[in-house]
């Protein structure tokens, strides 16, 4: 499958990316680079789901809303956030 990121989502994605450390950077890009080779490969089976075709995925401490055209055969993120330490 194809995999594209909204503009949205690349918005956010970059909004969360230029406020971290240099190691940080490079360690999240790589995990972009893992999360869309695994979604390209297998995103029926990531996540939970949220209809037949959307999908909720936490990865790498953040959550990926995609949802999946199996007709086209393109698989898109439409929102990414990080996940939020828990409050103790």
């Amino acid at each position: 499958m194809r995999v594209e990121w909204s503009e949205k989502a690349l918005d956010q994605l970059s909004d969360l990316y230029v406020v971290l450390s240099l190691i940080e950077q490079d360690a999240m890009a790589k995990s972009v680079s893992r999360i869309n080779r695994t979604l390209a490969t297998s995103p029926h089976e990531l996540g939970e789901s949220r209809s037949p075709w959307v999908r909720v995925w936490f990865v790498d401490g953040l959550i990926l809303r995609f949802d999946i055209d199996p007709a086209e055969q393109v698989v898109t993120v439409y929102e990414v956030t990080r996940v939020r330490p828990k409050k103790r």
